[in-house]
């Protein structure tokens, strides 16, 4: 896992392997050979799982392994380790053409043979988790405000079209938070923010074991709004999904209890995402299609890839369109099943909105691509201060590091 996890963020780092001294910092390898060392460990740890048990050794795994409501048999351990593995593969692309040569057909057998259900971790204040990346809004900080680039693609109103329109650095001028109007039922229904802010309040989701809110976004009380940085990132909407793990946890003691780690959503729409490459639209459509139907949203009925999805005016996700990304139009199968992957995801695998948009080529013009090796590292293994590198754009960075225009235009 650490090892893929490393592979997925910098160009280059180093394997530990059996047997190595202690104080060997290891040969720095390019980032697909740290991830070929991490697919050969996730086999082994399969491997050995499905090897027969000697002595006391064997399934299920001792419950503190990995703290969860799921008794780890070797039959659940290799589906999480699967689950993985399809992460892994289609990640690690840096850029879209990467993405599409993908192994795909592997990706879509491991998800096909990954976890059945969402995957949890028990936490614990004691040995776990505190709020950290999930920690929700809490009365006066910005933290997961949510900015319009990505959210603003479910609205049906036309604020999103009309905050393309405007100029950067004139969105949100004058303190006002971007509002919109949705039929996705993750976000507040109403037409007007005092309809949203009734519909649904963050205190609603202050319930023990409730382990995912009734809308994963809410609409700031009056008053609460932060104005703080640049403009367009200004926003009415928090992310919420998880109030009820960080104030109550399972039984009314806040950051206990089960938290969901992998949603077996995102994996579905890894699968979606081979098959539509695949065209076996049909087969992508029925993944998708579970998370739009179950959030109010009309499921896909014509399979191929580039019909708009259904809903007419009212369609989500309405996506923005080079090169200028100041119009928008209804997305395809593609963009539906980009959406439910976003929405499902949000704030829960690690970096997944950032790996995805690196891969699908939506990321904004002029982002790292990856990062680069730390100095520390570099230096202990002897590079002078002149191979010191960094990544992104400007001098003396690594080359190819730099994502180009977006998909979208931005």
């Amino acid at each position: 896992m650490s090892l893929g996890y490393q592979a997925l963020l910098y160009d280059s780092a180093a394997v530990v392997a059996e047997g190595q001294a202690g104080d060997d910092p290891g040969k720095l390898l390019g980032y697909t050979q740290v991830m070929d060392s991490a697919y050969a460990a996730l086999q082994r740890a399969i491997d050995l799982a499905n090897a027969p048990a000697t002595g006391a050794n064997g399934f299920p795994l001792p419950a503190e392994w990995i703290p969860s409501p799921t008794a780890f048999t070797a039959a659940e351990f290799v589906k999480l380790i699967r689950s993985y593995r399809a992460l892994f593969r289609a990640s690690i692309a840096r850029n879209p053409t990467e993405r599409a040569a993908a192994a795909w057909d592997q990706i879509i057998a491991d998800a096909q043979n990954g976890i059945s259900a969402d995957h949890f971790n028990t936490t614990s204040t004691t040995n776990g988790p505190g709020g950290g990346w999930r920690r929700i809004y809490d009365g006066g900080s910005t933290w997961h405000q949510m900015p319009a680039f990505i959210i603003g693609m479910g609205d049906v109103s036309g604020s999103y079209e009309s905050w393309l329109k405007q100029g950067l650095n004139d969105r949100g001028a004058g303190n006002v938070g971007f509002f919109m109007v949705t039929p996705d039922l993750r976000f507040p229904q109403g037409t007007s923010r005092s309809a949203q802010q009734a519909d649904f309040k963050i205190q609603d989701c202050e319930v023990a074991g409730q382990l995912s809110c009734k809308r994963y976004f809410t609409n700031r009380p009056n008053g609460s709004d932060q104005y703080t940085g640049v403009s367009w990132g200004w926003s009415n909407y928090d992310f919420n999904r998880f109030h009820g793990w960080v104030t109550k946890g399972d039984a009314g003691n806040p950051r206990n209890g089960p938290l969901l780690v992998y949603p077996k959503t995102a994996l579905d729409m890894f699968q979606a995402e081979g098959l539509i490459r695949k065209g076996q639209f049909a087969q992508a459509a029925a993944l998708i299609n579970v998370t739009r139907v179950k959030n109010g949203l009309p499921p896909i009925t014509a399979f191929d890839a580039t019909s708009a999805v259904p809903g007419g005016a009212n369609c989500v996700p309405r996506v923005p369109t080079p090169p200028t990304a100041s119009t928008v139009v209804c997305g395809n199968m593609f963009e539906a099943m980009k959406w439910e992957k976003r929405m499902e995801e949000a704030f829960v695998l690690f970096a997944a909105w950032y790996f995805d948009g690196r891969g699908w080529g939506d990321l904004a013009e002029g982002t790292p691509l990856f990062w680069a090796v730390p100095y520390q590292d570099l230096q202990s293994r002897g590079y002078s201060l002149d191979q010191i590198y960094g990544a992104g754009p400007g001098a003396g960075n690594a080359p190819n590091s730099v994502a180009g225009k977006s998909t979208y235009g931005w």
